[in-house]
């Protein structure tokens, strides 16, 4: 009986011994970066996160905050850099977006295309990928490419929002591409699914008094 006590406690001891070893995990409640101006109290900040991250290289929230603080910084690229090996390590539909955001800040349309179309593949009958994407190509004066876009998202449509905002951007895409009379039909449909809005009454007035000097 004894022995069987002695037993027991050296297992014991071995458990305790075993949970002591284990690095303790503890959540990080630091707050976010924020800029005050000074560089000299600034910076000393951004090489902290910095060290962090070369300590960390496969820590997502580590990246999170060096991009982050980067951004608050206005040095664009290397948030993007450190946001985009975020998304790397543990892809996220809700980092897709915050990337493209930024990659239209920074007007680099082809990388924010990129980045929508990742979230139009997490989200596939969603039309608002489609409509983002459509609006990269206007910005890059590829009208053709822009209106396949919205043509996929309206059949996605089923609310009276989205219809609006995929006919709006349809709308724009026929104009650009020199077709004013089809534009004007859609731009009343969008009109339909917002009844009231000031800006598209604007952009229709505008359109039917550019017929009809062409028909005088």
């Amino acid at each position: 009986m004894l022995r069987i006590f002695f037993v027991w406690i050296f297992m014991a001891v071995i458990i305790i011994s075993g949970c002591a070893s284990q690095p303790e995990r503890r959540v990080d409640t630091r707050p976010a970066f924020k800029p005050t101006g000074d560089p000299k109290v600034d910076q000393p900040k951004i090489f902290e996160l910095e060290r962090i991250v070369r300590n960390n290289p496969k820590d997502k929230n580590a990246h999170i905050r060096l991009g982050n603080a980067y951004l608050k910084m206005e040095r664009y690229e290397g948030g993007a850099e450190h946001l985009e090996m975020a998304n790397t390590l543990d892809p996220d539909p809700r980092l897709n977006l915050y990337l493209a955001s930024l990659y239209v800040k920074l007007k680099n349309y082809e990388m924010a295309i990129e980045r929508y179309k990742q979230y139009k593949h997490r989200f596939p009958g969603d039309p608002s990928g489609n409509v983002l994407i459509g609006n990269m190509y206007l910005k890059m004066k590829q009208a053709d490419k822009a209106l396949i876009e919205y043509n996929i998202a309206i059949r996605k449509c089923s609310k009276p929002d989205e219809y609006y905002t995929a006919y709006t951007g349809k709308g724009h895409a026929l104009h650009a591409l020199g077709n004013s009379r089809e534009a004007l039909k859609v731009f009343k449909k969008a009109l339909e699914r917002k009844p009231g809005d000031a800006k598209t009454q604007s952009i229709i007035k505008i359109l039917e008094d550019a017929e009809k000097k062409e028909s005088e």
